[in-house]
């Protein structure tokens, strides 16, 4: 095929595509999906590395637009910075430098879990009420102090008032969210 036409090329692929049965009509959001997916699971079963397969979760977060599927591995990125520079997290507090490796891995786990069960991002988006036990939609409220700033907004339960709170990328949360969509 090298000093074939190119039309005489366009028919010969369009006739592979046929005789493979290949579906060329998925979307793009499809194709992310179902790339991600398999990145995950490849780096489950340690047919690829780790690193590689959070730098390809890291392009697909910016290929979907930061959708929220992948938002988690976007986090784990920016807390690594962090923790590179200035020894915090702003998002995943049990993540360190030391656990990085086995953080994305479990990180890894819990997407293929969340995609195979198809959860909603509403349920995604809930936190853990650590005083009432229950999944919910935080609320902020106002508090007062004696000093600067004299008001400041803090979130607590929507449930229950409690700022004894767990964010929902928490992977102790995220497990829960998983255990009780199994439920349902």
């Amino acid at each position: 095929m090298d000093y074939a036409s190119t039309e005489e090329r366009e028919i010969y692929f369009w006739k592979s595509i046929a005789d493979l049965k290949l579906d060329i009509e998925k979307s793009e959001e499809d194709l992310i999906e179902n790339y991600a997916l398999t990145i995950a699971k490849k780096a489950i079963r340690k047919e690829i590395n780790i690193d590689y397969a959070f730098s390809q979760m890291l392009k697909i977060v910016s290929a979907s637009e930061y959708n929220y599927r992948y938002i988690a591995f976007y986090e784990i990125d920016e807390d690594l910075n962090y923790l590179r520079y200035s020894n915090s997290t702003l998002y995943n507090t049990e993540l360190t430098l030391e656990n990085s490796k086995e953080f994305i891995l479990e990180e890894m786990k819990i997407f293929v879990e969340m995609e195979e069960l198809n959860i909603f991002p509403e349920e995604r988006a809930k936190w853990y009420c650590e005083t009432c036990k229950n999944l919910n939609n935080p609320i902020t409220k106002n508090k007062f102090q004696f000093k600067k700033p004299f008001k400041y907004a803090v979130w607590t339960c929507g449930i229950c008032g409690s700022e004894k709170l767990k964010y929902n990328s928490n992977h102790d949360v995220k497990r829960i969210i998983i255990e009780k969509s199994k439920k349902n």
